[in-house]
């Protein structure tokens, strides 16, 4: 699939905000599951580690890959928790843009706050998802007023609610003003005539979002002024705009638990979201950056490394340049050492799926190479540049870990010297 019908998003926001919940809705609502996955009755897709199916939330990143009006949107899933803030960090350098999750009953939390700052150092476009918005006690008013707050005005809304917590029935597009309603069990909205209790708001985040997209053209600015709106075409042009450069974070609604906005969400992925080529390079530490494209030099960046029980070492790339194919050999930078690449897949959830190659932007695996690492830039040989690793948020706390007898100490060692890497 050509880079320009690629999404690559990362689902972010504080522990509890339903990160995994819309991820499964995002997969069940584009038919690649036949059943939503859940996370408390343990049939989620994303969260299939055993602690995770016993605690009921995740403890690191998950991938998973769903087509969707023609093209491939790669979801990458993070925990919400503090403790594994690693594997977060490490998801948003290989994402185009992400998701930030925040719900409707708790709001901006901090951990929310600090995963912001951490977009905006890596460069990367945000959106935001307003979460749970079905549940008791849920505000989308009072929401976007801490959204606000903590994010500052360049927050566009894109979706509103119809109805408020569990009587929560459907969205409205603010550009259209078109209503969509949702049947039990149904992802599919149907279109319905503008409900009179949402119309204030609806007209309000309408007038708003306009006036945003005006203001960055002086000719639609004149047009407005005439009374006449910009078109659709115009609106999508300039959000999209806004977005890879940053200057524009939309916000959508969503109940996933009851599929309502998902494929709205979806939509707008495709219509308005950045694709690989428009993302810039990662800083080096050093040497030249080859440009972003098809053509070219391999450079792809190690985003996580982990271990099977069946595969062994599995090491988690993004290719920024290039085009990887299975077998070809490719330089470890940190090393000099070259690796051939004999089997390349893509993880979805605790499936592996081989592919024959990876074009740039594009999320995959490689398994049983034993000198690659977390942070790693693999490159094609003879080339200089080296990827900047992503950098980590320093300890708050350290313990001592020994073992029960002698005979452990070299198991322990082992054992945490893969964690680190």
């Amino acid at each position: 699939m050509v880079p320009e019908k690629v999404r690559n998003v990362v689902l972010v926001g504080h522990g509890g905000s339903g990160k995994t919940t819309l991820a499964e809705a995002m997969l069940h609502t584009a038919g690649a599951t036949t059943r939503m996955g859940s996370v408390d009755a343990g049939t989620s897709v994303l969260d299939h580690e055993p602690e995770e199916l016993a605690r009921h939330i995740s403890l690191s990143l998950a991938t998973a890959t769903v087509e969707w009006m023609g093209h491939r949107i790669n979801i990458i899933d993070t925990p919400g928790s503090p403790d594994f803030i690693g594997d977060a960090r490490s998801a948003l350098r290989a994402a185009d843009m992400a998701l930030f999750c925040v719900s409707a009953v708790d709001g901006v939390q901090v951990h929310t706050e600090q995963l912001w700052r951490a977009a905006e150092e890596e460069g990367i476009p945000r959106a935001v998802v307003v979460t749970k918005i079905d549940r008791e006690r849920a505000s989308y008013t009072r929401t976007m007023e801490e959204l606000r707050d903590a994010f500052g005005k360049a927050l566009a809304p894109i979706l509103v609610p119809i109805g408020e917590e569990q009587a929560v029935r459907g969205v409205v597009r603010v550009a259209t003003e078109r209503a969509y309603e949702y049947a039990e069990g149904n992802p599919k909205g149907s279109q319905v005539d503008l409900p009179a209790d949402v119309a204030d708001l609806v007209h309000q985040a309408h007038t708003g979002l306009i006036e945003t997209v005006v203001e960055t053209d002086d000719e639609m600015m004149e047009a407005y002024f005439e009374g006449r709106e910009p078109t659709r075409d115009q609106i999508v042009a300039t959000i999209h705009g806004g977005i890879v450069s940053g200057d524009v974070h939309p916000v959508l609604v969503t109940s996933a638990s009851k599929l309502i906005g998902v494929d709205i969400l979806l939509e707008f992925l495709v219509d308005y979201g950045p694709n690989p080529t428009e993302r810039a390079m990662p800083p080096l530490t050093s040497g030249t950056a080859p440009q972003i494209g098809a053509d070219g030099p391999v450079l792809a960046y190690v985003f996580k490394t982990t271990s099977d029980p069946f595969v062994g070492r599995i090491s988690m790339f993004r290719v920024y340049s290039g085009e990887i194919r299975a077998d070809q050999e490719l330089e470890v930078a940190r090393t000099g050492a070259r690796v051939r690449l004999h089997n390349l897949f893509k993880i979805h959830g605790k499936e592996h799926r081989d592919v024959t190659e990876l074009p740039v932007g594009g999320v995959g695996a490689v398994a049983k190479i034993e000198d690659l690492r977390a942070g790693d830039t693999l490159r094609s040989p003879g080339m200089d540049a080296v990827i900047e690793p992503v950098r980590y948020p320093r300890p708050v706390a350290e313990i001592a870990i020994t073992p029960k007898s002698h005979q452990d100490e070299d198991k322990l060692s082992t054992a945490l010297a893969r964690i680190t890497e």
